[in-house]
């Protein structure tokens, strides 16, 4: 009658080792949810110090998809071109933050700034000159990844630490239970 709503006791390792795997993969997804907003801060931090050469716009347009609410998500979609020693390059990065909206007009308004044949000023990785980015030093929502990142991150550790210290108390409170009988 003690364990109503408790595994048997040989099940309780088991679940207590699930318990911490879960954690563990928890802990992981935020570790790489936080490397990938730490990695787009730090390209969007450093294209500020990156030359700029002219470069134009070849194609600029919206792109629509269904959002899972129901509604719509609105992209903007450029292409430019630009020359770095003599040598051609193509780029479509705006840039290192997230352009994609719900809100049609201010995507429209991105994309007004960007008409076909205009021409623009490209930043370039002088390390890569294939990597460029139309608006230098914009994270967009990096800083939010990032924090999404720490938060799915501690809320693993809170499940590993919770498994091993639960499941290490409830075994050292079952053998003192003939004791209270």
């Amino acid at each position: 009658m003690d364990n109503i709503g408790h595994p048997p006791r040989r099940d309780r390792g088991a679940v207590r080792l699930s318990l911490v795997l879960m954690g563990l993969m928890v802990v992981a997804i935020g570790a790489l949810a936080y490397f990938i907003g730490w990695k787009g801060a730090e390209d969007a931090r450093a294209s500020e110090a990156w030359p700029t050469v002219p470069g134009a716009v070849l194609s600029s347009e919206v792109r629509v998809s269904p959002d899972p609410e129901g509604g719509h998500d609105y992209a903007p979609i450029v292409q430019y071109a630009y020359s770095v020693d003599g040598k051609e390059y193509r780029a479509s990065r705006i840039s290192f933050g997230r352009h994609n909206s719900g809100d049609q007009g201010a995507v429209e308004r991105k994309i007004a700034s960007l008409p076909v044949g205009a021409t623009v000023a490209v930043a370039y990785d002088p390390t890569d000159h294939g990597r460029a980015v139309l608006e230098p030093g914009q994270e967009g929502l990096n800083f939010i990844v990032k924090l999404i990142g720490i938060g799915t991150g501690i809320g693993g550790l809170v499940m590993v630490v919770g498994a091993l210290y639960f499941g290490r108390r409830s075994r050292s409170h079952s053998g003192l239970a003939h004791l209270t009988k």
